[in-house]
Parts: C-alpha cells; structure tokens; sequence
C-alpha cells in the first residue's frame, strides 16, 4: 500500500519513479533503522512498514 500511495504522489508531483525505487527505498530506511520494517521488505504485498516510536 505504501509503495502504490508514493507512486501516486510522484505521479501527481511529476516525478517520474518506479516502484522497484520506492521499495528500495524503504529497504534502505529500515536497514538503517529509521522506519520499522516487518516481513520481507521485497515483497510488497507481504510486508509492511510503520515509523519508529
């Protein structure tokens, strides 16, 4: 769900971004501890991610 809102703000915004981008992205964000990431982060429909308390 994550990654389709993004891309739809990209969209409007007039950025041209994958979702492969933005799921990489969110990878990167919780292998550096910034967002909380359960389940596998590469699959997109069986993962999800929240920001850390």
């Amino acid at each position: 769900m994550m990654v389709t809102c993004v891309m739809d703000r990209c969209r409007e915004l007039g950025f041209a971004i994958e979702g492969e981008v933005i799921a990489a992205r969110l990878k990167v964000l919780s292998d550096s501890d910034r967002i909380e990431g359960i389940g596998n982060l590469q699959s997109w429909l069986h993962s999800e991610v929240r920001l850390k308390d």
